[in-house]
């Protein structure tokens, strides 16, 4: 059977036909089952770029169901599309302050990459693609804040 997902996806990020780099960038699966599936935060390398491959997914899938076995079922062929997001500074920030009451090593490490990311520069851009995916490199055109 043939996946919905290539065995690699390309993010690249650019703004006014110039790389992104350094961004704080965040994957949901969305699944057809109870909860969507969060990866991230991941960094936009100095391309501009974050390389998704199908088995870097399915392990994320699997180490989500088992650490949280109450919340998350299924597999990457039960998820309809992965959606993108780049926060703002503002937004990042605000999650930050919601993570350090439940989870303070989660928001030590979001602080330090924020810290040196570029997001302050964007406004929020959130994109979705539904699967199958065909192109296996996809551009997000990002907007100057």
């Amino acid at each position: 059977m043939k996946s919905i997902y290539p065995y690699k996806l390309t993010f690249k990020f650019i703004s006014q036909d110039k790389i992104s780099s350094g961004l704080v960038v965040y994957f949901i699966l969305l699944s057809k089952f109870k909860n969507n599936f969060s990866i991230g935060p991941l960094i936009t390398d100095k391309y501009g770029e974050i390389k998704l491959t199908r088995d870097i997914i399915i392990q994320h899938i699997e180490n989500s169901k088992a650490d949280y076995p109450m919340d998350y079922e299924g597999a990457l062929d039960d998820c309809i599309g992965i959606e993108v997001k780049v926060d703002s500074i503002y937004k990042i920030k605000n999650r930050i302050n919601r993570l350090r009451e439940f989870y303070p090593s989660e928001a030590a490490k979001l602080e330090i990459l924020v810290e040196n990311s570029l997001n302050g520069q964007y406004i929020n851009n959130q994109s979705r693609y539904y699967f199958p995916i065909r192109n296996s490199k996809i551009e997000i055109k990002l907007q100057k804040s």
